[in-house]
């Protein structure tokens, strides 16, 4: 695939085209081809942030793509590409931010590993190049290239951004090994089995309130991850842990596998942003809250027919394409009256209702998730206008789509 369409110079297009740097190592770690308007500044960013060891075995062992972060929140993905059956090489897409670059994270990256002055500034001189991508687009352009050069079908809902260095994630199968027995825990864990299996299991009943009292009544801090001297790294691997922990739950809790999927991948990009104790914690609590609420919701919507619940999972599954009425009836193969007079008699709404506040729900994720502008939210969830999608938001909510933003970012 990769001699058949002249990859050299579609390589050297799409970098041309989007401003990024696509590099094509050899298994080896060599760089075969590399197309980049800062190739020096790239490939020290890639190698001193020891992602690049890191994801050329991730790609070559698992013979899959992935997608990596580094400390100061740079994104790079890698896709294998195949001869016959073995990986022959690998093309690295990135370094990419998806927000506005934070000097004071990067300043405070440096000092923690005691960079010299001009190896400081070599890197902030790099680090100020990096291009900005909404995530969703960088996504959906490595999506391209996994189809063109590895012949791989990519879902970007399932990537999972890996940020834990190597010593962390070794440490984190080994606490995973202490998670099934307990009698094995020693001194790693801080609080008892028994608590950590009653917050597991208020998640996995959809038991909000039961989980409020437990957070409320007991010292929340699951398992110390990490070098003692980078306190907030440690709690973002506390973050991390504590979130692999609650996405089992809530898929036993019924959940939706790919919408926590989805959740998941949008917690793992809003930790890395963070650097202070207070938001990490916050964001901690508030995904605890928000994987126990969509379970909770999911087990009162089995009290429904399977009608219902048939169109509320078409319209979750559908949530950034154009629904109508007529959809819906279609795929559960009543006509439109009759589904939309079962769905108000046992719900007690209407299915615009329902379709308009479910768009409204994922628009408030990507709204503090992302970095995506209001236009490219109205856009990606097929409002017919920015301004309806503002009225509509408003309508919901109460607040405007702007003021929701700031709000959450206080």
């Amino acid at each position: 695939m990769f001699a058949r369409i002249d990859g050299s110079e579609l390589l050297k297009t799409i970098s041309k085209v989007y401003r990024i740097a696509l590099v094509v190592y050899s298994c080896e770690g060599e760089v075969n081809e590399r197309f980049s308007a800062n190739p020096e500044g790239d490939e020290i960013l890639f190698t001193i942030s020891q992602c690049k060891q890191h994801l050329l075995d991730l790609c070559r062992q698992s013979a899959r793509p992935h997608i990596i972060s580094s400390e100061i929140n740079q994104l790079w993905a890698g896709a294998p590409v195949f001869d016959g059956a073995q990986v022959a090489k690998v093309i690295v897409l990135g370094p990419v931010y998806t927000s506005e670059f934070s000097k004071a994270l990067a300043v405070e990256y440096m000092q923690s590993y005691y960079f010299s002055s001009p190896k400081k500034d070599e890197l902030l001189t790099a680090v100020r190049q990096v291009p900005i991508h909404p995530y969703v687009e960088f996504a959906k352009l490595f999506e391209m290239i996994c189809a063109l050069f590895s012949g791989q079908e990519l879902d970007i809902s399932s990537l999972t951004i890996i940020g834990l260095a190597k010593s962390d994630i070794a440490l984190a199968d080994k606490l995973h090994k202490y998670q099934e027995d307990p009698t094995e825990r020693g001194d790693i864990s801080q609080i008892t089995y028994n608590f950590e299996q009653h917050l597991l299991e208020c998640i996995r009943e959809g038991n909000l309130e039961g989980l409020k009292r437990l957070l409320r009544t007991t010292s929340y801090n699951f398992i110390t991850l990490g070098d003692e001297n980078d306190p907030i790294r440690r709690q973002k691997n506390l973050f991390i842990f504590g979130l692999a922990l609650a996405t089992s739950a809530a898929i036993e809790g019924g959940l939706n596998p790919q919408i926590v999927y989805s959740l998941r991948d949008l917690y793992l990009q809003q930790i890395e942003t963070m650097h202070s104790f207070p938001a990490i914690l916050r964001l901690h609590r508030e995904m605890l809250y928000e994987m126990t609420s969509r379970v909770s919701n999911i087990k009162r919507a089995n009290r429904y027919s399977k009608l219902v619940n048939d169109c509320c999972n078409f319209i979750h599954e559908h949530i950034r394409e154009h629904i109508c009425v007529a959809d819906i009836a279609a795929f559960v193969g009543y006509n439109p009256h009759y589904v939309s007079k079962k769905f108000r008699e046992e719900t007690g709404r209407s299915l615009v209702s329902y379709i308009k506040e479910a768009k409204i729900a994922e628009a408030k994720l990507l709204l503090r998730f992302s970095g995506l502008s209001l236009a490219e939210i109205s856009e990606l969830l097929s409002f017919s206008s920015q301004s309806y999608f503002t009225a509509t938001f408003r309508e919901v909510t109460g607040v405007t789509p702007q003021q929701f933003r700031k709000d959450v970012k206080k």
